[in-house]
Formats: structure tokens, sequence, C-alpha cells
């Protein structure tokens, strides 16, 4: 069963790429916090989707929240992209898929792997230069997001439809203004 908004976001505790203690929700109180789960870094759409997160992270910041993203990739492979690319917020190892089951982000089946959209996004990564990497994680993975207001409840939740079905920016900082 999906998590829904007014829900207590279910908390956690993580290390991120810099080794850093991670809790949420509790570990940032007094600010809101955008949760995305995506799906490993060999995946052209994760890249695509990372790379806007980077890009907008000083938007969101603005806005009062912090930003945490999920991925299945190994600690390692987490810990060398984060330096590359310079990931100002935390980026989480979960090969165990144990904080998706938490947030009960759901895997997919072959419709949600070949949806029309699916292609589009690929075509859009690829043109971008994301190509394929190594597989690191569960390629029918549906990526998911969620806003955890200052009390610590959801106050916004999205579970994609399809692999490809990330929110885009536009989208997010509306659901941080509660929209």
């Amino acid at each position: 069963m999906a998590l829904s908004i007014g829900q207590a976001a279910p908390e956690f505790e993580a290390t991120d790429q810099k080794d850093q203690r991670v809790v949420v929700p509790g570990g940032f109180q007094g600010k809101k916090v955008i949760l995305s789960f995506l799906r490993y870094l060999g995946c052209p759409l994760c890249l695509m989707k990372l790379d806007d997160l980077i890009q907008n992270y000083p938007t969101y910041a603005a806005a009062g929240a912090s930003l945490v993203a999920v991925v299945q990739s190994v600690p390692g492979h987490v810990n060398r992209f984060a330096e590359r690319k310079k990931v100002p917020f935390s980026l989480l190892s979960d090969g165990e898929r144990k904080l998706y089951q938490l947030y009960q982000v759901p895997v997919g089946g072959i419709k949600e792997f070949i949806a029309p959209p699916v292609l589009k996004a690929t075509i859009q990564a690829t043109l971008k230069g994301h190509m394929h990497g190594r597989f690191e994680g569960h390629e029918l993975q549906i990526p998911a997001d969620f806003v955890i207001g200052p009390d610590g409840t959801l106050s916004f939740v999205h579970y994609g439809k399809d692999i490809s079905d990330f929110l885009s920016h536009e989208a997010l900082l509306l659901a941080l203004k509660g929209g």
C-alpha cells in the first residue's frame, strides 16, 4: 500500500557519499525535505534526472528544502560519481532496496518498462550524452518523490507511472510550495 499525504514520513538513518550520517526526517528539523528515489547510476534516465537535481539544487535550497536522493548503486560508485559531479546534496546507496521498501516504492513490470514515454525519455537522455552504464539495481524500479514537511509528515507524494516518470523541476517547486 502506497504512502499518502498527511502520513508521518517513515524515519531512517543512512550514510551518504561523504560518509556523513543522514536521518530522514528527524535530521532536518525545521526544513522541508525532498526525498527522491531513482534506479541506479548506470541508468541514462536516472543520470538525466540527477543532472536536473544538481542544476536546480540552489533553487530548492532557496525555497528552504534539503534534498536526499536514493539509488541502488554500490557505495563506492556513489562516492566516485558524487565527487566527479560535485553533488551538493546527500546521495544514498541502497543496493538492498530497504529504503525503497520502507517508502513502498514499487518495482514495475514490462508494461512500465516499455511504456511510450520511456522511449521518448531514453532518446532525450541519450542525446544529452547519458549512455547506459553498469547494471547495479532492479531495471524495472519505478521512481518516486516525496516532500516531507518540517513537522515530519508527507506533504507531497509521487509514485512514477513508469520507469521514466520523474517529476520535473517545476512540479517539485510547486510541491514545495504546497500547490
